[in-house]
């Protein structure tokens, strides 16, 4: 394993509770992690992006994603799991969403509120709470590296309808779809 992803694992087992996001997000930030580090962990499918689990324990969970051009998440929340991301290779877009208070086929449904795209080295961290979306709208393949504490749970959300105006002024129709 590369001394990068090394360190970040050595960390994440010496782990005895459910890590905050202000150290995920920094170990991030202080790491350096190549293509080449994380190579192993690589794999992409062709219609949405893939979810390869690096090492897991009750605590944590650290995977590599991968995502071709176009592929993006559902919107979601980490329901009680911190998320931090670092971006490899591409560039991520995120879309922050707030809930709008309508509901449609037992879905709570949102609206955007603001549009990031973060480039190579870039960390997103988000709260159990967030809700958001992320999206590769590059022409190129994306590879991020995300650290969840502890492992991934997650709501679904969809836009809402009565929001389409608001979406097509504020977000891309590649990011709404």
């Amino acid at each position: 394993m590369a001394a990068g992803l090394r360190d970040i694992v050595d960390y994440l087992n010496s782990c005895k509770e459910t890590v905050e996001l202000a150290p995920l997000r920094q170990l991030l930030l202080a790491t350096e992690i190549s293509r080449q580090d994380i190579s192993s962990h690589i794999r992409f499918l062709p219609d949405t992006y893939s979810r390869n689990l690096v090492t897991s324990s009750k605590w944590f969970e650290l995977l590599v994603l991968c995502w071709h051009a176009g592929h993006k998440s559902q919107i979601h929340d980490h329901a009680g799991s911190g998320c931090a991301f670092k971006i490899i290779s591409g560039a991520a877009t995120e879309v922050k969403c707030e809930l709008t208070g309508r509901v449609s086929e037992k879905v709570k449904l949102v609206r955007p509120v603001s549009l990031n795209t973060y480039p190579v080295g870039s960390v997103c961290a988000s709260r159990s709470e967030d809700i958001h979306k992320i999206v590769n709208g590059g022409d190129g393949d994306l590879i991020t590296v995300h650290i969840y504490s502890p492992p991934l749970n997650m709501n679904t959300y969809k836009f809402d309808p009565a929001e389409q105006a608001a979406l097509a002024k504020f977000v891309p129709s590649s990011v709404t779809a």
